[in-house]
């Protein structure tokens, strides 16, 4: 039978492919003369069954330990993908621990197209600089869904998902990387990438060069859409960790390197320059609902080689930022929470700035609609931004303002008006942004649904995952993967992120409700792609207890898969600046 399986999506009026067929392995089968067909008598190797496929086939690997590569698959076409998916999501270990030290990598998709991976937990070994856990090469329409990556080399200059070069229209879902890499995910010299709702922590890096969590370099039309990263320390990164987001700019390929961002949060990250470091700026940056919260630094942009850069920011919730101001010498970003240090085009509109240790706004940025409070300073810099307009300081937003959770702003609240034309003032992020296993350009691939967000997709696989690092540097059980929440039951990714301000987190989250009005449906979903199908949320009641909160609302009825792409950027070896800004 042909697999319904969400990738191998089925395009209106694409003729039907009758030869695609669905074939097993399992830890129990047998390889010999077998063509893997039968549920009942699978093959035993991964690559004897990916040697038995055809282009559009299926292969289900079923739960278990295996100690080999997914590599070379055939291509699939636009109407039926060559699928590589666990039996399970994250029943299927692949262990590369003991892989000869010779450019191997547990997910290697080279110069193929139209592949779709899903559900793996790949495992590597961090001495072993030269491999990686999951690799997308010169490649295009590849879609790495639900798959965990970790334990890539802590030396050399490796990521944990890698994405390029040469990879075009990839997308990364409902995965999440730790425990080593120099980055984590990382889309490095291609095109129209999307990270969708993925989970990055840096644990160890001993390299001379910089660390990141997750990273654009050299590549256009890359999207990242409700990506978190947290819980990390430049401590534990020999060559400093450089951000949350890093973003890398060179004059030795293509001269734009626009993105959008959209939904994200960069959480407890104590970088050594910025949450967001994007001081090499090319082409455009459309960054909306974004948390930035108790970091060392906020956001840092700037000119870099290329076309002129431009910077749009709306609906920001930036705040809980230590240190001091150091523009002159890269801390442009220490202690203050967004800076465009360089005269470039840029708007802030619409965003908090709150507790920032030094500055709220500084140097070139242009600023209206925005509310400032508790800052050291609200404004100033090397050159000294001015205050908008419409700019308002006196909202206190912790503090009855309506900031009680990172993630929204209540409703009825002064911050809900506060905004330009009468809109929101800070971030909203309670509805999944993108239509599950959209590629760039396809319907409703970035397109605000109303599937709520939280309870965050995976977060017990991620917390169980992440928690049990017992490697070298920073503890596995830390921050989110730790503890316990303020009602006294264990922590949980949605718990931290929600109650870090201090405050429990709506009960709504995890009873099917909603805490803010789910937006309207519009759009249309790919033909055939599973999960495609938005859940329209109940009206249900106000709460009375002040938030805003919609109670009564029906829960999610689909899981939306998603997977994880690893890189190690060996490959990229290219040539290197010297200086901090190298690599």
């Amino acid at each position: 039978m042909i697999s319904s399986f969400a990738c191998l999506l089925v395009v209106w009026g694409a003729p039907a492919i009758a030869s695609a067929a669905d074939r097993y392995v399992a830890t129990t089968g047998n390889d010999g003369g077998n063509d893997c067909t039968k549920q009942a008598s699978p093959c035993r190797t991964i690559r004897h069954g990916i040697g038995q496929l055809a282009g559009g086939d299926t292969l289900i690997v079923g739960d278990g330990t295996y100690a080999e590569s997914i590599t070379n698959m055939p291509s699939g076409t636009a109407g039926a993908y060559t699928t590589i998916r666990a039996a399970n999501d994250w029943g299927v270990l692949i262990d590369g621990s003991e892989f000869p030290n010779d450019f191997r990598f547990g997910i290697n998709v080279s110069r193929k197209s139209y592949v779709a991976v899903r559900g793996f937990r790949v495992k590597m070994n961090q001495a072993n600089e030269n491999n990686s856990p999951i690799v997308v090469i010169d490649s295009d329409h590849v879609k790495v869904q639900r798959c965990g990556a970790s334990h890539a080399p802590a030396s050399g200059n490796a990521a944990s998902i890698g994405i390029g070069p040469n990879a075009s229209f990839v997308l990364v879902e409902e995965s999440y990387a730790f425990g080593g890499g120099r980055y984590q995910v990382l889309v490095y010299q291609s095109d129209h990438v999307v990270v969708r709702r993925s989970v990055a922590r840096n644990d160890h890096w001993t390299g001379s060069l910089q660390c990141a969590g997750f990273v654009n370099y050299d590549s256009l039309h890359t999207a990242w859409q409700n990506d978190i990263v947290l819980d990390s320390d430049t401590a534990h990164c020999a060559g400093r960790l450089y951000g949350g987001f890093w973003n890398e700019n060179k004059d030795d390929h293509g001269p734009d390197t626009s993105q959008t961002l959209a939904g994200n949060i960069i959480l407890n990250v104590q970088a050594f320059y910025a949450a967001d470091l994007d001081w090499g700026i090319s082409g455009t940056r459309n960054i909306s609902d974004t948390v930035i919260w108790g970091c060392s630094g906020g956001y840092y942009g700037d000119q870099g080689p290329g076309v002129a850069a431009r910077v749009d920011a709306t609906r920001l919730t930036i705040g809980g930022i230590s240190g001091r101001y150091n523009g002159p010498n890269g801390g442009a970003a220490h202690g203050t929470g967004w800076s465009i240090f360089g005269p470039i085009q840029n708007s802030l509109t619409s965003s908090i700035l709150a507790k920032c240790e030094s500055l709220g706004i500084a140097d070139h940025t242009v600023s209206d609609f925005n509310v400032l409070s508790g800052n050291g300073a609200n404004y100033g810099g090397r050159t000294e931004a001015k205050p908008g307009s419409n700019d308002k300081t006196d909202i206190d937003a912790l503090n009855g303002g309506g900031l009680r959770w990172l993630p929204h702003i209540d409703v009825g609240s002064p911050l809900k008006t506060a905004g330009k034309d009468g809109g929101q003032a800070g971030a909203e992020v309670t509805y999944k942004i993108g239509v599950a296993g959209t590629l760039h350009g396809e319907p409703g691939w970035d397109r605000l649904t109303n599937e709520p967000l939280w309870p965050f997709p995976n977060e017990d696989r991620i917390k169980g995952e992440m928690a049990s690092y017992s490697g070298p540097g920073a503890p596995g059980a830390r921050g989110f993967a730790t503890g316990k929440s303020l009602d006294g039951s264990d922590q949980t990714l949605t718990k931290y992120v929600w109650e870090f301000l201090g405050n429990p987190i709506p009960k709504e989250i995890y009873s099917g409700g909603a805490v803010e009005p789910p937006p309207p449906a519009s759009g249309e979903s790919p033909p055939g792609a599973e999960g495609s199908d938005p859940l329209p949320l109940s009206q249900g009641t106000v709460d009375e207890g002040g938030c805003g909160c919609r109670v009564g609302a029906a829960p999610p009825r689909a899981f939306v898969f998603a997977g994880g792409v690893i890189f190690v950027s060996m490959l990229a070896r290219r040539r290197r600046r010297s200086g901090p800004r190298s690599g």
